[in-house]
């Protein structure tokens, strides 16, 4: 752990610039692994996306902080399904972003940022927590792994040339 206490807090209107710049360096691991899906990273796009989420109030937002540094972020939200003829209804948190900047990496900030979004989701009654990750994301399979998350499915690919 760093040897300032860090500090989380809910991101607000006005934080989109601070998400963005958090979000660029796994944007850009997205991008090389898979640039035929992911568009590059474009700084503007991304506040634009973010002011849009944070205003809409349905994704929550956290920021964890280093003597006034922004260092990382998570999001979740509340997820719900109806029942249907295969399932019953359910509900669930879903860990939908989670970046820590690389200088900040291995202090325990990614797992400050989950325990804070699963609290606040345990609060509102919440017990089901699921989050999605690329299989070239070996860092945060590890740290997802080492939180307790375990892997449900596996999604198969092929494309035709």
């Amino acid at each position: 752990m760093s040897k300032s206490t860090p500090l989380i807090r809910r991101a607000v209107s006005g934080d989109e610039s601070i998400l963005a710049a958090l979000g660029k360096a796994v944007h850009e691991l997205h991008v090389n692994a898979r640039p035929d899906i992911f568009l590059p990273y474009y700084a503007e796009a991304l506040r634009i996306w973010f002011r849009e989420l944070l205003a809409g109030g349905e994704v929550k937002f956290w920021i964890v902080e280093i003597d006034g540094v922004a260092a990382g972020y998570v999001s979740a939200a509340r997820k719900s399904r109806e029942a249907n003829p295969f399932s019953p209804a359910r509900e669930w948190c879903e860990i939908d972003n989670l970046a820590v900047e690389p200088a900040f990496q291995k202090q325990g900030l990614g797992r400050l940022l989950m325990e804070t979004a699963m609290a606040d989701a345990r609060s509102a009654g919440l017990r089901v927590f699921e989050l999605t990750t690329w299989w070239f994301n070996e860092s945060g399979r590890a740290a997802f792994q080492s939180l307790g998350f375990q892997s449900r499915f596996v999604r198969f690919e092929q494309s035709d040339p």
